[in-house]
């Protein structure tokens, strides 16, 4: 039924959200992401999230890794990214190589996370690299020293930033 939709009115649609789905109920793993995705190319949000009892996983973040490179391969051009209870269970590097073909991104949000030192210094690199970044949302995503630091440093050169949202921190 979503692929209906997808063909019918994918090129309309400027936001998508989707509800991180367990891959434990999936025959396809998270390869819906890359069916998806790609064929949005008038997408401009992008909003991602997930319950307690969900896992994205390692997989899924290979296949939204896929399926972004894809989307950008075919002229889209992402201009917010909202990751909410994303990065809660994951190891591994995969927000950079995510976001690093949207150099268009201007909102990066990654609201109630439980990022890692890598993810902060994964935004941190998005920040230094990409001179469109207007806003970062980091509420609620356990930062302590370390973490700062390795965001900090993308701060630093970020000198397009306008809005910081640290609450809860």
């Amino acid at each position: 039924m979503i692929y209906e939709y997808i063909k019918t009115f994918g090129s309309d649609l400027t936001c998508l959200k989707l509800k991180v789905i367990d891959k434990m109920c999936l025959k396809s793993n998270h390869y819906w992401l890359m069916a998806i995705i790609p064929k949005l190319t008038s997408l401009k949000t992008l909003k991602l999230y997930q319950n307690e009892a969900n896992s994205f996983g390692e997989d899924g973040h290979k296949f939204l890794q896929k399926a972004v490179n894809y989307f950008h391969k075919n002229g889209g051009l992402l201009q917010k990214v909202q990751m909410s209870n994303v990065y809660q269970r994951t190891s591994g590097d995969f927000l950079y190589p995510t976001l690093k073909c949207l150099p268009d991104l201007q909102i990066l949000s990654f609201k109630d996370n439980m990022l890692a030192a890598n993810d902060c210094k994964a935004i941190g690199k998005v920040l230094s690299d990409f001179k469109n970044i207007r806003e970062l949302d980091l509420r609620n995503c356990m930062l302590d020293t370390t973490k700062g630091k390795e965001i900090a440093d993308g701060l630093m050169r970020a000198k397009q930033l306008e809005i910081i949202k640290l609450n809860d921190n």
